[in-house]
């Protein structure tokens, strides 16, 4: 086989995000939030980019199933805080439309959070 690149690395993230997709769908309600709450409450320092980058990773996980617990912690971590971070604005944003049951409070949070942020 012959690799060009990084298509090797890329390939194994995606399987591996593929995978995690999977386990969080499996998961029992209660251990789904759970795990929900620790890894969507966790602050990083501003120079911790592994702390950001799992953030990240866990930001685009739960958005994905878009489960209610979820779309409330998104709300609380992040669209409901002093000074919002605008690389998780945007994240945020970008998942929306494919939440399968957005709330309208989530998407009035987040509306409301960009606008701030425009000003």
């Amino acid at each position: 086989m012959f690799i060009i690149g990084n298509v090797s690395v890329h390939r194994n993230r995606s399987d591996c995000y593929a995978n995690l997709v999977q386990t969080l769908n499996r998961l029992h309600k209660d251990d789904y939030d759970e795990l929900a709450t620790k890894e969507l409450s966790r602050k990083c320092d501003h120079n911790n980019t592994n702390c950001s980058s799992r953030v990240n990773v866990f930001l685009d996980l739960f958005l994905r199933g878009g489960r209610n617990v979820t779309q409330q912690l998104i709300i609380k971590h992040f669209l409901k805080i002093e000074n919002p971070n605008e690389n998780d604005t945007e994240r945020i944003f970008f998942h929306i439309p494919r939440l399968r049951n957005p709330s309208l409070v989530i998407i009035f949070n987040a509306t409301q959070c960009k606008v701030y942020m425009l000003m």
